[in-house]
């Protein structure tokens, strides 16, 4: 059991009975079991509506014309940020 990690000289990392609690500088305790249980939401969230515009299918774009339209600016985005990644 850990009773104090330091992580900077203001945060605190400590192990009572009900979790793992994470003290922020401003003296905040956030639960990181919990706080990884929202995250993982968030992400699946994030990852499904991206999933709309990045691999749509041939029936929504058929179907919804600003749909095909958003999804050709996201490629063309995409492709801006992957060269300016490579240079």
């Amino acid at each position: 059991m850990i009773e104090d990690y330091f992580f900077a000289p203001t945060t605190r990392l400590t192990t009572p009975t009900s979790g793992l609690i994470y003290t922020d500088e401003d003296g905040n305790d956030t639960d990181i079991l919990q706080a990884i249980k929202r995250l993982d939401t968030n992400y699946k969230t994030i990852m499904e509506r991206l999933s709309i515009l990045d691999n749509p299918s041939a029936e929504q774009l058929e179907k919804h014309k600003m749909l095909k339209e958003a999804y050709t600016k996201y490629k063309f985005i995409e492709s801006l940020c992957i060269e300016e990644d490579d240079s």
